[in-house]
């Protein structure tokens, strides 16, 4: 046996020789009569067991899964057989083996077998031994074997390492959505006993076996030393598993040593379908647009049925203007239907020439539907109350009547506030407009000031129109009491209905 990586030690110096050396070669030595170890297959593993042990309570009437890692010369045609060897009280039983060939869906994967429940549940509080043979195809090369493995039927003797974790997921059903390149699975952190060349097997169980994937990675110096272990599943796995819980699980192993991992549950949501949501009264347009009559009773907004939303957290974003216009419903009223308050109505109100649309959509855990852009269309005019004074009477205000404080004025409405959707924090704005000597005049009664936690309660505005300003208008001539309330912020105002009296000495 030849090893080129050792240097021997330098011969001693002789009389004569120079003190300086040049560089030297590697060495290679001859060990002539000695054999190094011939290294064996890696060892098998078995689902069910931990710390080389299997509880028989995990064992399924089906049996047990042994798994046989990918070896790098498998060819199609090769055969691989495994060996369960039992002991009963010192004695061993008669070996079950089963056998597989394999075929080109095999190759570079892990094979799999099954341990009969009887070959288990007959020898518990005793051991077997594991191993496997693989015999290749159209050659004459002498078989290779696997090392032997001990598994004790007992219940193990250790906690279960930590379970894998998924990259870039916290909580909640998995939306495959998501992930469309597929799920990264991490180990981490290392058991502290993990070595160069154990093998990690990685089990994705589904409610089926057709949905379920075995996974296998050997450990080298670069998995140690960076420490970064990862599995990749396809999205294939999610698409299969769709509405339903997978088992995910590792273990590593080699021999005299088999630790296996606490299982993760994963709940895999439907793919989801998100079509836009439907408002209730809305007059459609094209291409998810539509008009909605503003009311003081706020929107209804359904998810539509035909929406695949899983088992997922789900709700409606109104996001119509950032002061006073936005809403977000998390609990429906009933189903699917989600209700959206009238304080969230009148900031959006728009006509068509002004074509303020705006977005509403639902999420399903994060994820958007498609939107539907709604412009909601103003309440009639007529809907507004208009500035009255007791001043006036039979649509005159006689000057004399007016004290020295000035006229009182006042906006309400009988039985409701004192306009529809009044909310504190609304701008208001109240004049008064006439003709004095000079053609055309008006006086800011109230120059867009907030309307106040005590005016809402009390569901009216009043506010006083000085005299000094009256005795400046002519008499026998017209003037008008208008007011206007912002419900955004400033950015626009809604008249309310005008009142126009007579002035009179």
């Amino acid at each position: 046996m030849v090893d080129s990586n050792l240097r021997p030690e330098l011969p001693a110096q002789q009389p004569g020789d120079s003190d300086e050396r040049g560089p030297e070669s590697l060495r290679a030595f001859c060990y002539a009569g000695k054999h190094l170890q011939v290294s064996k297959l890696p060892v098998p593993h078995i689902k069910e067991s931990h710390d080389r042990s299997v509880k028989t309570a995990d064992v399924t009437s089906a049996g047990a899964t042994a798994v046989v890692p990918p070896y790098q010369a498998m060819r199609v045609g090769d055969e691989v057989i495994f060996s369960w060897q039992g002991y009963f009280q010192g004695v061993p039983e008669t070996v079950y083996q089963e056998s597989k060939e394999i075929r080109a869906e095999h190759l570079h994967q892990p094979l799999t077998f099954t341990v009969p429940y009887i070959e288990i549940g007959s020898i518990e509080g005793e051991y077997a031994d594991i191993s496997y043979r693989v015999e290749y195809a159209e050659q004459p090369a002498q078989p290779s074997e696997s090392e032997q493995q001990r598994i004790d039927i007992v219940d193990p003797g250790s906690a279960l390492l930590p379970s894998i974790t998924v990259k870039g997921h916290t909580a909640g059903p998995i939306n495959p959505g998501h992930y469309p390149d597929g799920l990264t699975l991490q180990v981490k952190p290392f058991h502290p006993d993990l070595q160069d060349n154990d093998w990690v097997l990685l089990y994705w169980t589904g409610s089926e076996k057709i949905k379920s994937v075995t996974k296998a990675l050997r450990v080298d110096r670069s998995t140690l030393d960076s420490g970064l272990f990862e599995f990749y599943i396809e999205p294939h796995w999610l698409t299969v598993n769709s509405n339903a819980q997978v088992k995910v699980l590792y273990q590593y192993a080699r021999a005299g040593v088999a630790l296996s991992a606490e299982p993760l549950l994963l709940d895999i949501s439907k793919p989801l379908h998100l079509p836009a949501p439907i408002i209730e009264d809305v007059t459609p347009g094209a291409d998810n647009h539509g008009t909605w009559a503003a009311t003081t009773n706020g929107a209804y907004v359904n998810v539509p049925d035909t929406a695949e939303i899983g088992s997922g957290s789900v709700e409606v974003h109104w996001q119509g203007h950032p002061n006073g216009g936005r809403h977000v419903a998390t609990d429906p009223v009933s189903g699917r239907r989600f209700h959206i308050p009238s304080t969230a109505i009148a900031a959006n109100m728009s006509t068509v020439a002004q074509g303020r649309y705006f977005p509403v959509f639902y999420c399903v855990d994060g994820e958007p539907s498609v939107r539907f852009n709604l412009l909601v269309e103003p309440l009639p005019a007529t809907r507004y109350p208009s500035t009255t004074s007791v001043h006036i009477s039979g649509g005159q205000m006689s000057l004399a009547a007016v004290p020295f404080s000035g006229a009182d004025l006042i906006i309400e409405s009988s039985g409701f506030d004192a306009w529809p959707f009044m909310a504190v924090g609304q701008l208001l704005m109240m004049e008064a407009t006439g003709v004095d000597g000079n053609g055309n005049t008006s006086y800011p009664v109230r120059n867009a000031l907030p309307v106040t936690d005590a005016e809402f309660r009390n569901k009216k505005v009043t506010a006083k129109l000085p005299k000094q300003f009256l005795e400046t208008l002519m008499l026998g001539e017209p003037f008008s009491l208008k007011a206007r309330v912002s419900f955004d912020g400033g950015e626009t105002f809604t008249s309310f209905k005008d009142t126009t009296a007579t002035l009179v000495r």
